[in-house]
């Protein structure tokens, strides 16, 4: 119980800091008027005895008590409304600045956080706890009103005898200690409910986004997805119900707890009182007072089962505050030129696994190079590439740009040192100018319109959005009534979107996968002409493109097991590269 005291003062506290900074003017309306409400069943009960002790009495005297209760009953209702709607208010505010705060705190993360599924659990419960906590304000005072209308009540009831009043105190208990055991359920069942709600969500998200809805009807492969969310889904249901059926058992004995209480404060004033004005005022006291206890018990099981969701939201918010921090300003000026990336020992295993995945790694990158890194699927490519930018830490070894070990750099300055386009690049549905803006991070100063078409016409789709009918400010996306975009056009788009962004090392994972041979061409002719103020790395199956590279890495097994130029490799018969390419290389050998 004590525990549960300590749940609901707590989250009662935050909420009520919360809506006073999002909303105080619609805060301090609402506390005045549900302070003002909590004295109403105490002056009706004051007002109930006047009245029946002066039965009998001429009219005109009553006249004052008949006019007091008028008003009393007429100011119930619309002050009750008032203080309703403002206290609507204040909750849209706090779930607006709530869900800000959520984007922020995401957006800050450091990529090697993204990649952990701890994260993106809590993510998910912080989202939909967004849900449960931004009315925590609004029903901390409604609590206060309650506690405070039991406290008036109790004083009145004082006046008359000790026990009655204390036994309406003693009413509020029943409710606070049924939903402490309540909020100790919940504590355990929503990170349950959260991690089958963020599955089930992600393969609706297949079944409703336009990309994947498409192919997953043409393959007639929908039918599996809808499954398996579903059975999410029935599995979050489950856990849902269970919390529930508790819930509504503990609140059936609160209750009938309340209800005996009450019981005993009637008869209490009936063996002690022989006032029949106190016995008549002491039973409206009793309904009044029920209704004030069903709202204190109401707000403060609100209060108490909304603490397990508010950990869920602070545990996110709290621990990426330094992060956000760390990112909340523009980042100005250019980005520092590199002129070597030195790959030593480089180690990396994957959570949960008991082998490297990639071990040994050895490269050395210059400025004015184009160094490509071949192997099969699963080589460990993509490993290496998270390794080198910082998407995953390692194991064993360092990466170093000029002699500075990048593990030491805050996580803006390092991600700041690299552009990065991975196979699955994102098909951002904004307008083209967001979509390139996207790449520059939090640079100062806004980004010309020259630099965007400078940008376009680096990754050779000037041309395309030239005949766009709004230019930069066509929005992509036909779901949202935008213009549609090939795969190539995709492809190139976020090219553009790393030429914009101008890092010194560039990192390119099939750059031109969904390019056809002509493009293709026009693109790496670009980064070789382009390739002096900068350090590249390209991932590439092709061999059409390996020719135009100055040095190769192959990779295997999760090591470097070859390095050369390309004439180098081709001409050696029993290497790996050989092997991996001979088939696309024998008309051209």
């Amino acid at each position: 119980m004590i525990d549960g005291l300590g749940k609901l003062l707590r989250t009662g506290l935050v909420g009520v800091r919360a809506s006073f900074r999002c909303s105080p003017g619609w805060f301090l309306l609402a506390l005045v008027l549900t302070l003002l409400q909590a004295a109403f069943p105490a002056m009706q009960f004051f007002l109930m005895r006047r009245l029946v002790g002066a039965a009998g009495a001429q009219v005109e005297d009553m006249a004052p008590v008949l006019v007091a209760i008028a008003m009393l009953v007429g100011l119930v209702y619309p002050l009750a409304q008032i203080a309703t709607a403002a206290s609507q208010r204040m909750a849209l505010r706090v779930r607006a600045d709530y869900r800000a705060q959520l984007m922020d705190r995401a957006a800050a993360l450091e990529p090697q956080d993204l990649a952990t599924e701890e994260v993106a659990t809590a993510l998910e419960a912080a989202d939909q706890a967004i849900v449960a906590i931004h009315d925590v304000g609004p029903k901390a005072l409604q609590l206060m009103g309650a506690v405070g209308a039991s406290f008036f009540l109790t004083g009145a009831l004082w006046s008359v005898d000790v026990v009655a009043g204390l036994l309406v105190a003693a009413a509020v208990l029943p409710a606070i200690v049924a939903f402490s055991l309540v909020a100790r359920r919940e504590s355990a069942g929503w990170p349950k409910v959260a991690a089958s709600e963020r599955r089930g969500r992600y393969l609706m998200e297949q079944l409703l986004q336009q990309r994947t809805a498409t192919e997953l009807s043409t393959m007639g492969g929908g039918w599996l997805v809808a499954a398996r969310g579903q059975a999410k889904i029935r599995q979050a249901a489950q856990v849902l119900d269970g919390m529930v059926g508790y819930a509504m058992r503990m609140e059936l004995i609160a209750a009938g707890a309340t209800a005996v209480l009450f019981g005993g404060v009637i008869i209490r004033i009936v063996l002690v009182s022989g006032s029949a004005a106190s016995v008549a005022a002491a039973v409206v006291a009793v309904i009044v007072g029920m209704n004030s206890i069903r709202q204190c018990g109401y707000a403060a099981g609100g209060l108490i089962s909304a603490s397990p969701r508010l950990e869920s939201f602070e545990k996110i918010a709290g621990a990426m505050a330094g992060a956000d921090d760390a990112s909340s300003g523009p980042i100005s000026g250019a980005r520092a030129a590199v002129s070597c990336l030195r790959v030593d020992g480089v180690g990396l295993r994957y959570p949960g696994a008991e082998s490297l995945a990639i071990q040994g790694i050895d490269m050395t990158l210059r400025r004015g190079e184009l160094v490509a890194m071949v192997g099969v699927n699963g080589a460990g490519k993509s490993t290496i590439v998270n390794a080198l930018v910082g998407a995953r830490p390692l194991a064993s070894g360092s990466v170093r740009a000029d002699g500075i070990d990048l593990s030491g750099l805050p996580g803006d300055e390092r991600r700041e040192m690299f552009a990065l386009l991975t196979q699955e690049f994102g098909r951002f549905e904004l307008s083209i100018r967001d979509s390139l803006e996207l790449g520059v991070g939090r640079r100062s100063g806004a980004v010309k319109d020259e630099e965007m078409w400078s940008a376009l016409e680096f990754a050779h789709l000037r041309r395309v959005v030239s005949s766009l009918p709004n230019g930069l400010d066509t929005v992509l996306g036909e779901q949202w009534g935008g213009s549609g975009m090939s795969g190539g056009q995709w492809q190139r788009l976020a090219i553009a979107r790393l030429a914009l962004r101008d890092s010194p090392v560039w990192v390119l994972d099939e750059p031109t996968a969904s390019l056809d041979a002509e493009v293709e061409q026009q693109v790496f002719d670009t980064l070789r002409r382009e390739a002096s103020s900068r350090i590249t790395l390209v991932v590439t199956h092709r061999a059409s493109t390996l020719a135009k590279m100055d040095r190769i890495h192959v990779v295997s097994a999760g090591r470097i097991v070859q390095a050369g130029s390309f004439s180098e490799l081709v001409t050696d018969t029993n290497g790996e590269f050989y092997r991996l390419f001979h088939d696309q290389l024998v008309g051209d050998i």
